[in-house]
């Protein structure tokens, strides 16, 4: 069994797996967070995976990726905030937060979150989009009129 924890950033990833008594298998800088990195990685490695990652600004776009890759067990979604071995360290390197998170996975003590499936997704999103566009929308409507009523 093996356990990987991903930090995952905007431009890359720092993938750390170890197996179930704890010893480093592989880590690697995954740069471009391109599926195909991501299944060459997990392809490299024997047996099946678990993966943790965090949720952050785009985690279901990972989360999809890792879902969809064969020998696959297990995505697990970490709550950032309860993650508190990462959060409280005095040290913080991509590394180590992988490793940190790979380890917890393996142990069983992620703080986990609750993730739906891909059409709640998809709706929660659409909502959320939404919910930030209507009030630009009201804002620029006033300052239109605020500015023809400035006009005589």
């Amino acid at each position: 069994m093996n356990y990987t924890g991903v930090d995952w950033h905007k431009r890359y990833s720092v993938c750390y797996t170890v197996n179930s008594e704890g010893k480093r298998l592989k880590e690697q800088k995954i740069e471009g967070n391109r599926p195909e990195l991501f299944a060459q990685y997990f392809g490299s490695l024997e047996g099946p995976h678990h993966v943790v990652h965090e949720a952050c600004w785009n985690w279901p776009k990972l989360h999809e990726v890792l879902e969809k890759m064969e020998g696959m067990e297990e995505v697990v979604l970490a709550h950032p905030h309860k993650t508190r071995l990462i959060a409280d360290a005095q040290i913080k390197t991509d590394r180590l937060d992988a490793k940190a998170l790979a380890t917890l996975l393996g142990g069983q003590l992620v703080a986990r979150v609750h993730v739906p499936e891909r059409p709640a997704r998809q709706r929660k999103l659409l909502l959320r989009q939404r919910l930030q566009l209507a009030p630009l929308r009201t804002m620029i409507r006033n300052r239109i009129h605020v500015i023809v009523d400035r006009q005589h």
